[in-house]
């Protein structure tokens, strides 16, 4: 066991932790504070959706502000590693929400048909991105906030793969949360050493980040629904049935996955 642990931290050596420098001011950039701190998002212009370099005219947004990037937890390594996710600490200076979430290490799937797969990312991963629409047309004091939980086998995937701009032409709150991937995520001892299923704990602790920051973004904390595919889907239902994140949304939705999916 002892052998095993060792070769599982070698591995972990050359993952990266960067960090975005702070700011003195947002300068007209959308600023929210929260009890971490300051953090100064970007205004995102309205228009036809952008994708891999080419406009698609069918899917148009409006304007909206959209914050990356932020900590919902403390990095997970060193003594944080293998253990439960610990709520983030507050930063100094002021943060900027234009720096993406670095994804959790996993391998580059570009090289797949290649066989030339290298690691990539970072174990100081557990952030999410809040996009807010500009302009809203609802009557409400809050908007209604949908969280969503990305896809990839439990093993690849991140926040910065999918666009927000078509929920952006509702009156809707979203948030996109990153998790720990593969053994990272899973790897259990049966103890306190590795107490497994962090990957979902690290899901629970955003959904209560949620609960605790939305309303300074706007958004209603009463109103939030979860959302997710594939393993995605899987969390929305394993989520579901966690006495834990009781209280910590109202509604949800899952494709192609489920609790009884055998790869889990």
């Amino acid at each position: 066991m002892e052998i095993f642990r060792l070769l599982c931290l070698l591995s972990l050596v050359c993952w990266s932790n960067q960090q975005p420098a702070p700011l003195e001011t947002c300068e007209g950039r959308p600023e929210v504070e929260i009890p971490q701190g300051t953090i100064c998002g970007v205004h995102c212009p309205d228009g036809p959706v952008e994708i891999c370099g080419k406009k698609v005219e069918a899917v148009k947004t409006r304007k909206y502000k959209a914050f990356s990037g932020i900590p919902f937890a403390k990095p997970p390594v060193n003594e944080l590693r293998f253990k439960r996710p610990v709520p983030g600490s507050a930063w100094s200076g002021i943060r900027d929400g234009s720096w993406p979430s670095p994804m959790c290490p996993q391998y580059d799937m570009a090289g797949f048909l290649s066989g030339n797969m290298t690691m990539t990312g970072q174990e100081d991963c557990l952030f999410l991105n809040v996009y807010v629409p500009e302009g809203c047309t609802c009557k409400r004091m809050r908007l209604p906030v949908m969280v969503f939980i990305h896809g990839g086998g439990f093993v690849i995937g991140g926040v910065e793969g999918y666009l927000p701009d078509k929920f952006m032409t509702r009156d809707v709150i979203l948030v996109e949360i990153q998790y720990r991937l593969g053994f990272l995520g899973f790897l259990s001892t049966d103890d306190e050493v590795a107490p497994g299923n962090l990957a979902l704990k690290d899901q629970e602790l955003s959904l209560r980040w949620v609960q605790d920051n939305i309303a300074s973004f706007g958004g209603d904390p009463s109103k939030v629904t979860i959302f997710g595919e594939s393993a995605g889907g899987i969390s929305v239902h394993m989520q579901m049935l966690n006495p834990q994140a009781k209280g910590l949304f109202s509604l949800l939705g899952g494709s192609s996955g489920a609790e009884i999916c055998d790869f889990f």
